[in-house]
C-alpha cells in the first residue's frame, strides 16, 4: 500500500489540534501515513475574510497573495507536495484551500466553512448537517484522541501511581471557563464546589477534578480553598498552577463525567469515553450558534444531560438514561475520500 504524505495545518488551538490528530489517528488504522504539522496564522484578523473573498472569486489571485495573508512558523511551507491536507478551524480554512490547489492534492476540512465555497474542499467534516453540500460528511461527534484501550491503560497507570483503589467509586469533574459565549462567575464556581461536596456525601463517591487554561488562576484558587483537605476530592489538578495531561486517565477511571459546557472539544471527549455525561452551564451565557448546535444534538440523542450549576446539587444521576454514541459512524465515507488520494 502506498504511504500517504499528509500535511496537517494547525492554528495553535489545542481543541482544533485534537480534532485534526483524532482524524489522523483513525486514518492511520487503515493507511500508512507520513504526516507533517505546520502552524499557520493570519497576519491580521481580517485576513481570513479577504482570502475567503478571493478564493470564491478567483483562486489564482488567492494563491498569489497567500503569503501576504498568512504566516507560518516553519519555512519552506510550499516546498514539498503532500497527497492530502487536513485542518480544523476557521483560521486554517483558507490556507487549506490554497495549498490544496497549489499542490493539486485532496483536502479535508473540519469545521464551519465561514463563507468559503464547499467545492474548494474534497470533503468537509462536520457535526452539524449542511443541506445541499454534497461533499459534507456529518459525524455524531468530532474526532478526538480518545481510545477505549488507551483510557483503560491510562487509568491503570494512574491508580498505581496515586495509590488509589480501582474499586473506588469515582466521578470526574472537568472544569473549563470563559469561552464560546459562556461565562462563569465566582458565585458559579462556589456553587459548583458546594454541590460537588454534597453529591459526594449523598452518593458515597469521590471526585477526580481538573481545571483548564480557561478557568483562570483566580477561579482556581476559589476552588482550591473550598476543596482544601476535603476527603471528597480523590485527586485534583489545578491546571494554571501545575498542569498535567490527565484527561485520559480520568475518563478511564471515572464512573460518570461532569464538565462545564464551554468547550465542544472537552464535551466531545467526555462523550467518546462512553460514560454518562452531564454538562454544566453558569448563570451567564450567550453561546455561539455553532457551539450550541453541537451541544443540542448531543442532548437530543441522550448522549449528554444538560444542567445549570444550581441544579447539580439536587441531581440523582444514576436514575437518568444514557445512550452510548457511535463514535465511528460515517468514518467509512472519510476513508473513501482518502482512498481516492492513495
Amino acid at each position: 500500500m502506498k504511504t500517504l504524505k499528509v500535511l496537517l495545518l494547525s492554528d495553535g488551538k489545542p481543541g482544533h489540534t485534537t480534532q485534526t490528530l483524532g482524524l489522523v489517528g483513525y486514518i492511520k488504522k487503515k493507511f500508512t501515513l507520513e504526516d507533517d504539522v505546520i502552524e499557520v496564522k493570519p497576519r491580521i484578523k481580517i485576513a481570513n475574510r479577504l482570502l475567503c473573498i478571493l478564493l470564491n472569486k478567483n483562486i489564482r489571485y488567492a494563491m498569489l497573495f497567500f503569503n501576504w495573508f498568512y504566516k507560518s512558523k516553519k519555512s519552506g511551507i510550499l516546498s514539498h507536495k503532500p497527497d492530502l491536507i487536513i485542518s480544523t478551524g476557521g483560521n486554517t480554512c483558507g490556507a487549506n484551500a490554497v495549498l490544496a490547489k497549489k499542490f493539486g492534492c485532496k483536502n479535508l476540512f473540519l469545521g464551519s466553512l465561514r463563507g468559503h465555497d464547499p467545492q474548494l474542499f474534497t470533503g468537509i467534516i462536520t457535526t452539524t448537517p449542511m443541506p445541499g453540500v454534497d461533499n459534507s460528511i456529518v459525524l455524531d461527534v468530532a474526532p478526538t484522541l480518545i481510545d477505549q484501550g488507551k483510557l483503560q491503560e491510562a487509568a491503570k497507570e494512574f491508580f498505581d501511581k496515586q495509590k488509589i483503589l480501582s474499586s473506588e467509586n469515582l466521578w470526574v469533574m472537568l472544569i473549563g471557563g470563559e469561552g464560546s459565549g459562556y461565562y462563569y462567575s465566582r458565585e458559579d464556581y462556589e456553587a459548583l464546589a458546594n454541590a460537588m461536596l454534597l453529591l459526594a456525601k449523598k452518593n458515597n463517591i469521590r471526585w477526580l477534578l481538573t481545571t483548564s487554561r480557561r478557568t483562570g488562576l483566580e477561579n482556581e484558587k476559589v476552588l482550591q480553598t473550598l476543596f482544601q483537605e476535603k476527603d471528597e476530592i480523590a485527586y485534583a489538578v489545578y491546571f494554571n498552577q501545575n498542569p498535567e495531561k490527565i484527561m485520559q486517565a480520568f475518563l478511564g477511571a471515572g464512573e460518570m463525567v461532569f464538565c462545564t459546557e464551554d468547550s465542544t472539544s472537552m464535551v466531545s471527549e467526555a462523550v467518546v469515553s462512553q460514560k454518562a455525561v452531564f454538562t454544566l452551564r453558569g448563570t451567564t451565557k450567550n453561546p455561539n450558534k455553532g457551539h450550541l448546535a453541537v451541544i443540542d444534538r448531543f442532548a437530543k440523542h441522550d448522549h449528554i444531560h444538560r444542567l445549570t450549576i444550581q441544579e447539580l446539587a439536587t441531581l440523582s444521576p444514576k436514575e437518568m438514561e444514557h445512550r452510548v454514541i457511535n463514535v465511528e459512524k460515517n468514518y467509512d465515507k472519510i476513508l473513501d475520500l482518502v482512498t481516492l488520494s492513495a
